[in-house]
C-alpha cells in the first residue's frame, strides 16, 4: 500500500485541476473555432485568447481589451490581480 503526505496530495491534486481545465479549454476553443460567443468565467486562463475581455465590478463594465493589453497596462484591474497572484505563489515557496 503507498503512503501519501497531505501535501503530495494536494500538489496531486493541483496538478489533475490544470491538466482537466487544460483539456476542458482546449475543446471549448476548438468547438468555438469561427464563432461568436459569450464566455463568463473568474478564470483568466478562459478568457485569454478573447478578442475582447470586458472586465466587470460589481455589474459594470470597469476595463475593455486583450489579455496582453489588461496585464500588461499598469494600474488596470487585471494587471493588480495578477502582480497578487505572482506574489501569493512566491510567497508559498
Amino acid at each position: 500500500m503507498a503512503m501519501f503526505s497531505a501535501d503530495g496530495l494536494r500538489e496531486e491534486e493541483r496538478i489533475l485541476r490544470h491538466e482537466t481545465e487544460a483539456a476542458i479549454l482546449r475543446n471549448l476553443r476548438e468547438a468555438l473555432k469561427g464563432r461568436t460567443a459569450i464566455v463568463v468565467s473568474h478564470r483568466i486562463t478562459a478568457v485569454r485568447d478573447a478578442d475582447l475581455i470586458l472586465v466587470l465590478e460589481r455589474g459594470r463594465i470597469v476595463e475593455t481589451g486583450r489579455h496582453e493589453e489588461l496585464f500588461c497596462a499598469p494600474g488596470t484591474v487585471l494587471g493588480a490581480a495578477q502582480a497578487q497572484q505572482l506574489e501569493e505563489s512566491l510567497q508559498q515557496v
